[in-house]
Formats: C-alpha cells, sequence, structure tokens
C-alpha cells in the first residue's frame, strides 16, 4: 500500500483554502483602504468655506479656469490635501520600515531613541540658541 500523495492531503486542502481566503481579505481591505482615501481626497478639495461641486473641481485639476474655484481649490485646498497624502504615506513607510529593521510588528521610534534624540535637540537649540516658538 503506497502512501497518499502530497497533493491529495485534506491539510493541504485547507491550508491551500486558508490562504486564498486570507489573500482575498488582504485585497479587498486594500481596496477599500484606498476607495476611503479617495473619497476623504476630493471630499477635502469640494468641502470649506465654500462648497465646490465634483466637475469643478474636477475642472480645476484639469488646468481650466473656473471662476472663484480656481484660486480656493487650485492655490489652497490642493496642496494642502496632496501634503497631506504624502504626510501620511511618509509616516506609513517611516512604521513599515522601523516594523521590518526590527523585526517586531509593534516597533516605534522610541525604541531605538530618535524620540530621546529630538528631545535633546530641541533643549539644545531652546537653551544654547534661544529658539523659541515653532
Amino acid at each position: 500500500m503506497s502512501a497518499p500523495a502530497v497533493s491529495d492531503t485534506p491539510t493541504l486542502r485547507t491550508v491551500t483554502r486558508t490562504r486564498v481566503r486570507g489573500a482575498y481579505r488582504r485585497r479587498l481591505l486594500v481596496l477599500t483602504l484606498l476607495v476611503l482615501v479617495v473619497a476623504a481626497f476630493v471630499t477635502t478639495l469640494m468641502a470649506g468655506h465654500t462648497f465646490y461641486p465634483a466637475h469643478d473641481v474636477l475642472r480645476v485639476i484639469m488646468g481650466d479656469d473656473v471662476p472663484g474655484a480656481s484660486f480656493t481649490v487650485g492655490r489652497l485646498r490642493l496642496p494642502r490635501a496632496v501634503l497631506a497624502l504624502t504626510a501620511g504615506f511618509s509616516f506609513g513607510i517611516a512604521g513599515v520600515t522601523f516594523q521590518t529593521m526590527l523585526r517586531n510588528p509593534l516597533a516605534s521610534p522610541d525604541i531605538i531613541g530618535i524620540s530621546a534624540g529630538a528631545s535633546a535637540a530641541a533643549a539644545v537649540a531652546i537653551v544654547m540658541f534661544s529658539l523659541s516658538g515653532t
């Protein structure tokens, strides 16, 4: 009597099914989060002291001159929204870098002393160079 082939074992089928299901869930989660980020970005461009409809915002992004909206959306809201996305992306990459470098999913910058170094630099700047405020 021969042993069953490795690909026929119920355990392997279960593991494969679980991994496929997990990959599907991860893709669905990433897609959902991406849709939420895009929705927040568009809402940031549309809403404010003055509300501009989506078609006006889209025209401003495409380069058209829309009276009233070109300055507000193109010069004020768009750079702020892009900077917010860039900062969030940068913080996310920094967190992943720390967690990968330290091989610890709960790692943070204070583990390797960055927080203490920043505090020391701030104290030196305030005491030695009389810097204050932002």
